[in-house]
């Protein structure tokens, strides 16, 4: 298994943790994403699953995980992530399908990397929907790590809309969560 493949996985699990538990009435509550409740955030991390399940079987994008994302939650968002979640591991588990050249919104890249990259934007979206809905999360440090490996290098091209706002002031307590967070604009802590 690929170190991105298996960083990926754990990413989606991460994410799975954090949705399992968001309470019923919490769904359209605001979260750190701005103007978007915790549906919408879980619609976007679905509809980017698909789109990765797409790259892996060739067919074309399913969905625009930008625009109105909270539709693609559906009524019982926790079943439609574990369906997306589900459907993305089960596409990228053929022979050489991580190995294959696609073209994505950054680059022609292997699917391997463009998982790889996904975990930058799973893990930031588990605490973003942590925080709209109020529920406890510790980010895995290996998955920190990796999505700051990932992220720092590109980070400053892609600070704009839809992708990310400023980077915040980092504080001097702060660990590599909060230092990932910060780095994609979020504010960790307030």
């Amino acid at each position: 298994m690929s170190g991105n493949l298996r960083m990926y996985t754990s990413a989606l699990y991460e994410f799975d943790h954090v949705v399992r538990r968001v309470p019923d009435s919490t769904w359209d509550r605001a979260t750190p994403c701005p103007d978007w409740s915790v549906r919408d955030v879980a619609g976007h991390v679905i509809a980017v699953q698909r789109y990765i399940e797409s790259l892996a079987k060739g067919t074309d994008v399913p969905m625009n995980p930008y625009k109105e994302p909270g539709q693609f939650a559906g009524n019982d968002p926790v079943a439609t992530w574990r369906a997306a979640r589900d459907a993305a591991l089960a596409a990228l588990d053929g022979p050489g399908v991580i190995n294959r050249h696609v073209k994505t919104f950054r680059a022609e890249e292997t699917i391997d990397s463009q998982i790889g990259w996904n975990v930058v934007d799973t893990v930031a979206h588990a605490w973003d929907v942590s925080q709209g809905a109020g529920v406890d999360v510790t980010l895995s440090e290996d998955l920190v790590e990796h999505a700051i490996a990932q992220a720092a290098p590109i980070v400053d091209d892609f600070r704009r809309p839809p992708f990310f706002a400023a980077a915040t002031v980092e504080g001097a307590d702060d660990d590599s969560a909060a230092r990932l967070l910060r780095m994609l604009g979020r504010q960790p802590g307030v």
